[in-house]
C-alpha cells in the first residue's frame, strides 16, 4: 500500500466525466437561476448569494475559497424543500451537479475542476441522510461503466496523483448510501472498508498527527458532546487546521483497512466541509438533499 491512497480515499462515480466549461452566474446576489439540462453552475468568485436550481434541489456557494490551491476547499450547499442543506467541497469555478441512482437509492454527484494549474478534478456524492462522500480530488481521473452488485454499485476507476504525475493507478469501488469499499488493483493492493457512515454537524477544536499516516481530529457537537476521530487524509487535516473553531458537516463511520504492512480499524473521518458562519439554518444533524 502506498501513502497515495491514504491521501486520496475514494468511493466512486456513476456517470461519464466530461470537461467542465465555465458558466457565469450572470445574476445579482439572491437571484435564482436554472442550471439547465447539463447541471452546470458557477462556483467561482462573485457567485456567493446566487441560488441555482437543478431539478428538485437548489445550490449556492456558502463558503467561497479563492485560494483552494490543489485541494478543493470552497463549500457548495444543496437544499431540497424544508430540509437542511448538505454541503460538499468544490473548486472555485465551474461545477456540475447530476442526479443518479445507487442500488435504487437517489443521490447527487457534484463535480468541479481547478481553474488553474494541472488538470485536476474533484467529485463528491451526496446521499440521503446527509452523508457526503469524496470520490476523488486528483489528476486525470477516469472510470469505466458502473455495474450492479446486489444493492450496491461497483466500478473501476483510475487517476494520477500529484506526487506521481504520469503514473496511472487503478481502483475498484463498491458503494451504497452508508458503506463503501475501496480496493487497489495493483499487486498486494490495500483494501479500505467503511460501514455505518453517518453525518453530523460539529465545531473543529484541533488535532495532531497520530502516527506516520493518520491524524487525530477533535470536534464538539452542537449539544456539547466531544467527538474524536481519525483521518487518513493529510490534505483534509490541513484544511481543518486552517479553519479552527468553525463548524463543519462531517461524514464518518467504522473503517477497517488492510495494507501489506499494517491492518487496523477504528472510527475514521471520511469528509469534512466548512459551513457558513450563519449557522442558524443548520440543525445538529447534517441535511438531506
Amino acid at each position: 500500500m502506498t501513502k497515495r491512497v491514504l491521501l486520496s480515499l475514494a468511493v466512486c462515480c456513476f456517470f461519464v466525466l466530461s470537461p467542465i466549461r465555465a458558466v457565469s452566474a450572470g445574476e445579482p446576489a439572491g437571484a435564482v437561476r436554472d442550471a439547465g439540462a447539463d447541471g452546470l453552475i458557477d462556483c467561482g468568485p462573485g457567485s456567493e448569494g446566487t441560488v441555482w436550481r437543478i431539478g428538485d434541489v437548489t445550490a449556492r456557494v456558502a463558503c467561497p475559497d479563492s485560494a483552494a490551491g490543489i485541494f478543493a476547499s470552497a463549500s457548495l450547499c444543496l437544499s431540497s424543500g424544508d430540509q437542511d442543506p448538505s454541503c460538499v467541497r468544490v473548486y472555485p469555478g465551474p461545477c456540475r451537479i447530476v442526479r443518479g441512482l445507487a442500488g435504487g437509492i437517489p443521490f447527487y454527484s457534484v463535480e468541479s475542476s481547478s481553474a488553474s494549474g494541472p488538470e485536476r478534478r474533484s467529485l463528491s456524492l451526496v446521499f440521503p441522510g446527509g452523508t457526503v462522500m469524496p470520490v476523488f480530488d486528483e489528476l486525470k481521473a477516469s472510470h469505466g461503466s458502473p455495474g450492479s452488485l446486489g444493492d450496491k454499485v461497483r466500478l473501476e476507476w483510475s487517476c494520477e496523483y500529484a506526487e506521481a504525475p504520469g503514473n496511472v493507478f487503478r481502483h475498484e469501488t463498491t458503494v451504497s448510501k452508508d458503506t463503501f469499499v475501496l480496493r487497489e488493483l495493483q499487486e498486494e493492493g490495500s483494501v479500505f472498508s467503511w460501514s455505518g457512515l453517518r453525518a453530523v454537524t460539529a465545531r473543529y477544536t484541533g488535532g495532531e498527527a497520530a502516527d506516520s499516516h493518520a491524524f487525530a481530529v477533535r470536534f464538539v457537537t452542537r449539544d456539547g458532546q466531544p467527538l474524536e476521530l481519525l483521518t487518513l487524509n493529510r490534505s483534509l487535516f490541513r484544511y481543518l487546521e486552517k479553519k479552527k473553531k468553525r463548524f463543519f458537516s462531517l461524514t464518518f463511520g467504522e473503517c477497517s483497512y488492510d495494507m501489506p504492512m499494517e491492518s487496523c480499524s477504528g472510527t475514521i473521518l471520511l469528509e469534512a466541509v466548512s459551513l457558513p458562519e450563519d449557522k442558524t439554518v443548520f440543525s445538529t444533524q447534517a441535511g438531506k438533499p
